[in-house]
């Protein structure tokens, strides 16, 4: 699918639905559509049916302590109702519960693999993320992490910034114009559409010092580009039009380094190679991030 939006982007005749429908991509958009949607569809409908058979009010009321229960998104979607009092659709829950479960899975492992490679080939960045790492779990390897525990991760914050800087993993994404704007004196009238490139914008010596150099401590200076202007540093865009799930994905990128630490010592490949990056939709490298794993003597 990834592929197929790319080429709809930058062929003529695959952008226009009319000539689309004629390419040996509809073909193939049409088939992956069908598992993806039925994949959603058949978690949607299970749910719903755990609802009937439960006191659906129940579930959202307040607990014995008088606290209001949390509630699982895709629940609150079931039980929501539009501003007219109509519950939603099959169609407008499938495409919010598609947002979450499909936007986030090859951005977060682009975000992983880069992340856990600059790990390999920086030493210094990983001692101390370990170390980190240890002072917030301690010795048990086993130990389950928390969300607080998770968000004590301080340093391995920065290393992420710093990751996505270089590898944001939606490399380049659109904005439509709603009203004229003046940028450098070039007017960009209302109804353009722009592309954004975090990709460009995260190496650029204008914005970040030494750009091409690996250094998380440049995020945790007042000074730093994303401090000093938010819009200089937008792996997840920025504005109201942001990554929705720009927490959990950080959230889960620490949980699993944290937890890829506390087994392993990570070291690059016995035969690097260049970087050959590429874009379908999201950044990758085309022969893969190549690691080694080497078992902790701890553990």
């Amino acid at each position: 699918m990834t592929n197929i939006v790319i080429v709809r982007a930058f062929q003529i005749l695959a952008r226009l639905d009319f000539t689309f429908k004629y390419t040996p991509y509809a073909k193939i958009q049409k088939q992956a559509l069908a598992v993806l949607h039925g994949y959603t569809d058949n978690v949607i409908q299970s749910r719903r049916k755990e609802l009937t058979k439960t006191d659906s009010q129940n579930d959202l009321s307040e607990n014995d302590v008088g606290q209001r229960k949390k509630v699982a998104f895709l629940d609150m979607l079931l039980q929501a109702t539009t501003t007219d009092g109509q519950p939603l659709t099959d169609l407008e829950i499938r495409e919010e519960v598609d947002t979450f479960m499909f936007e986030g899975h090859d951005t977060t492992t682009s975000a992983m693999s880069f992340l856990l490679g600059k790990l390999a080939k920086h030493p210094e960045v990983q001692k101390k993320v370990y170390d980190e790492v240890r002072n917030v779990f301690g010795d048990d390897p086993s130990k389950p992490a928390t969300l607080a525990m998770l968000n004590e991760l301080n340093y391995l914050d920065l290393v992420i910034k710093e990751t996505l800087r270089l590898y944001p993993s939606v490399p380049m994404f659109g904005r439509k114009m709603m009203e004229n704007h003046d940028i450098d004196g070039t007017i960009f009238p209302a109804g353009s559409n722009v592309i954004i490139m975090p990709y460009i914008m995260g190496r650029d010596p204008d914005y970040f010092e030494d750009p091409l150099e690996f250094r998380p401590e440049r995020f945790a200076v007042e000074t730093s580009a994303e401090k000093s202007n938010p819009y200089r540093y937008v792996p997840f865009s920025a504005g109201p039009r942001n990554c929705i799930g720009q927490k959990f994905a950080v959230a889960e990128i620490k949980s699993l380094v944290s937890k890829t630490l506390r087994h392993y010592e990570i070291l690059p490949d016995f035969c690097e190679e260049p970087e050959k990056l590429y874009s379908e939709a999201t950044l990758k490298n085309e022969k893969g991030v190549m690691l080694r794993l080497k078992k902790r003597s701890s553990v």
